[in-house]
């Protein structure tokens, strides 16, 4: 009897073993198969660069060509083929080391592997959403379903202007979605991931200020310290670029990003440029009450997911948070739309409703459509809620996400897959 159950659980974990390698192959090649197809589009479209101008993957390579020449890439713009009138690189002397392989590679097959890279991330946002809202599709119909969410997802403005003009986002959003989702390993820590991705960019340091606040303290050690090893990389192989950027650089970050004058631009979906658009001012000071609110709401909504074994729904969480309280949150950098969807469509009618209206708002681009109806003389309101309408609905979700039955009623629904021991 006990060796006959014995090998009735052994079948089981061998068919379970099974089926997870199916949907890992399925997956696999539909993303494949996807990206190629959307980068070969993406590079079809380069002459056309009045529209599609990847002005962003511009400087990162340009960015590359500075750090092997010895040119100080922070003390001026960046220019080249796709960006003539010059942008300034914002990331970290670590992040330039990594942009060097971009100059070995000939640029529209450099924009062709970049597309490919971030359409490969969008394919791993939209499959790990796709299996946290319905776990049990598998093979054949979890490769349809991709595919069908995947070209929804493309047209989205958040993900379109992503693709345009070649921005990072989707690779820094996959790192952190995926750390917080994925079992623990002895070889890949929790937290390395996400510590990694600080290192890139500095907004994703909201996770790991989360992890020591929680009391998370293995994956806070492990993110902090994969971050400061960055940091410590770049002081030896950039030392003054490395001085320059956490020097006097990142004081002023927030005036380099914002471009000069386009912070109360409806591109900037940030608290920060609602606020400047509202009332004239960005002011900490009077913004401080409703921005550390928005960390309280999230850190507590997030130690409550992970406390039922969902880290997808934390992140979703954190990473909406991240893009309200940076100062510049241009639309490209809110692809944590993508995990917050997912989150919204498992937690009841008025969560789902939100998650409809919000993916409606990002398909009809209402923040492009809200400058269109100023220009032709809408009223000031409605014009304002439509070039803000990423925040409004990102304020909303968090609300929603927060309301203890919306919480209660998704423990009741949630798969076991998702109902890992807490961080």
């Amino acid at each position: 009897m006990s060796v006959t159950l014995v090998n009735n659980q052994h079948q089981g974990s061998q068919g379970a073993s099974c089926s997870a390698l199916k949907n890992y192959c399925a997956g696999a090649v539909a993303l494949c198969l996807l990206a190629l197809a959307t980068a070969w589009v993406r590079c079809s479209l380069l002459d056309s660069t009045l529209i599609f101008n990847p002005a962003d993957y511009g400087v990162y390579r340009g960015t590359g060509v500075a750090v092997l020449s010895g040119a100080d890439f922070y003390s001026q713009n960046i220019t080249g083929v796709y960006v003539p009138q010059g942008l300034p690189f914002v990331y970290t002397p670590f992040t330039a080391l990594l942009l060097i392989p971009l100059v070995w590679l000939p640029e529209p097959l450099g924009i062709g592997v970049w597309t490919f890279l971030n359409c490969l991330a969008l394919g791993i946002l939209l499959l790990l959403s796709l299996i946290y809202v319905r776990p049990h599709l598998t093979g054949v119909r979890l490769a349809a379903a991709l595919s069908v969410t995947y070209l929804f997802a493309l047209p989205l403005n958040v993900v379109a202007q992503h693709l345009i003009f070649g921005q990072i986002n989707l690779l820094l959003v996959s790192l952190c979605l995926i750390d917080m989702v994925r079992p623990q390993t002895r070889y890949l820590p929790r937290g390395v991931l996400i510590g990694l991705a600080a290192g890139i960019k500095l907004t994703p340091a909201l996770f790991i200020l989360f992890f020591w606040v929680s009391g998370r303290l293995r994956p806070a050690l492990t993110a902090t310290a994969t971050a400061l090893a960055t940091v410590v990389l770049g002081f030896l192989l950039l030392p003054e670029p490395s001085s320059t950027y956490f020097g006097s650089k990142l004081s002023g970050l927030e005036n380099v990003v914002d471009l000069g004058t386009n912070f109360a631009t409806s591109g900037n979906s940030s608290l920060q440029g609602v606020a400047e658009r509202w009332v004239g001012t960005h002011s900490l000071l009077l913004l401080a009450p409703l921005l550390l609110a928005i960390v309280a709401i999230a850190f507590s909504q997030a130690h409550r997911e992970l406390a039922c074994g969902d880290g997808f729904a934390a992140a979703a969480v954190l990473g909406c948070a991240t893009c309200l309280l940076s100062p510049v949150s241009w639309l490209h950098h809110w692809v944590w739309v993508i995990p917050t969807l997912a989150v919204l469509v498992t937690r009841g009618r008025a969560a789902r409703a939100l998650a409809i209206i919000w993916a409606l708002a990002c398909l009809a681009q209402l923040t492009d459509l809200g400058d269109l109806a100023a220009h032709a003389g809408w009223p000031v309101i409605p014009v304002e809620i439509m070039r803000s309408s990423l925040v409004l609905l990102a304020l909303l979700a968090m609300v929603v996400l927060y309301l203890p039955p919306q919480r209660k009623a998704h423990r009741d629904q949630l798969p076991a897959r998702h109902r890992r021991p807490a961080l």
